[in-house]
C-alpha cells in the first residue's frame, strides 16, 4: 500500500477516534469533566496525541507539494511533526490541572508510552536530520503508528476513568 493510502486511512480513523471521544465527553457526568478531573487530564493527554497523529498524516500531502525530492519532503515533514507536537505539548503544560495531575503517581501503561514517545521523538529528530535515508516513509509510518497505538489505548483509558468516576 502507498504511504497516501495509509496516512488517509490513519488520519480518518483518528478523526473517528476524537468523534468517539465527543460523544463519552458528552454523555459524561459533570463530575468527570471537571476542571480538576483525571479523566478529563487523561483524555487531553491523548488528544493532544491524536490531534498530532492527524496532523502528522496529512503533513506529507502538504510538503510533497512544494518539494520535489522524497529525502527532503520527508525531513521537512518529521520536523514540521516535531514542532507541531512540541507546541501541543508545551500548550498542555502551561494549563493549570496539568500540574495537579502529573504530580499523581502515573499508571502502569503509561510506562509503556513513555519508552514509546521516546522512540517517536528520536525517529522523527533523526529523520529531521537525515537519518534512514532509504526508509523515510517506513519510519515516519512506525511512527504514526505508535500514535494511532497511543490514541487507541488513550480512548480505552478515558472511558474506563469516567465509568469509575461515574460509579458510585
Amino acid at each position: 500500500m502507498d504511504w497516501r493510502d495509509t496516512f488517509s486511512t490513519l488520519a480518518e480513523i483518528s478523526v473517528g477516534i476524537l468523534g468517539f471521544t465527543a460523544v463519552v465527553s458528552a454523555l459524561s457526568s459533570p463530575k468527570s469533566r471537571g476542571q480538576y478531573s483525571e479523566a478529563h487530564f487523561r483524555m487531553l493527554w491523548f488528544l493532544d496525541r491524536t490531534l498530532l497523529l492527524i496532523a502528522a498524516s496529512v503533513l506529507p500531502f502538504a510538503v510533497f507539494q512544494w518539494v520535489e525530492s522524497g529525502n527532503l519532503g520527508w525531513r521537512v515533514a518529521s520536523a514540521l511533526s516535531i514542532f507541531l507536537g512540541l507546541t501541543l505539548q508545551i500548550y498542555r503544560i502551561r494549563l493549570p490541572s496539568y500540574v495537579t495531575w502529573v504530580k499523581a503517581l502515573p499508571r502502569p501503561i503509561f510506562f509503556v508510552f513513555g519508552p514509546g514517545d521516546i522512540f517517536f521523538v528520536f525517529t522523527l529528530v533523526a529523520m529531521t536530520f537525515g537519518a534512514f535515508p532509504d526508509s523515510e516513509a517506513r519510519m515516519y509510518t512506525l511512527a504514526l503508528y505508535y500514535l494511532l497505538a497511543y490514541s487507541i489505548f488513550g480512548f480505552v483509558y478515558f472511558v474506563e476513568l469516567i465509568w469509575k468516576e461515574e460509579s458510585p
